[in-house]
């Protein structure tokens, strides 16, 4: 009696996993395609600014940014709970300039803080709750 070699139980699996591996890239191609490839990204502007709660205040000081003469505006609100609370502006801010707001419940307000380019682009510099 003669035992069969059979040799054909690699093959289905090799040819298994090649077809999956070209369905994957012919997907990528795909997808590239009818998505397209991300262009135009605007870099982020590095502004820094600071805000801490001095009294029933919030202080919100600029400290200045790489591009600091393309910022025309920087716009700081407060929210408590979710609730408009107050804010204030810096119009054309210089290194050190602040603006404060009443109105502060310690460790409740978050505080918000918009920059304003040249370019007309705004950007949120600052969100964290003091």
């Amino acid at each position: 009696m003669k035992l069969q070699d059979n040799e054909e139980a690699t093959s289905p699996v090799i040819g298994v996993i090649l077809m999956v591996a070209v369905t994957m890239i012919l997907a990528a191609i795909i997808a590239v395609q009818v998505f397209g490839m991300p262009q135009d990204v605007d870099n982020a502007n590095m502004v820094a600014v600071s805000a801490k709660q001095v009294g029933d205040q919030i202080q919100v000081t600029y400290m200045g940014s790489s591009s600091a003469n393309q910022v025309t505006l920087i716009n700081a609100s407060s929210y408590n709970g979710g609730v408009y609370n107050a804010s204030g502006e810096l119009p054309n801010p210089q290194l050190g300039d602040q603006v404060l707001f009443n109105g502060a419940t310690r460790n409740l307000d978050r505080v918000v803080v918009v920059a304003t380019f040249d370019n007309g682009n705004s950007q949120v510099i600052f969100d964290e709750v003091i």
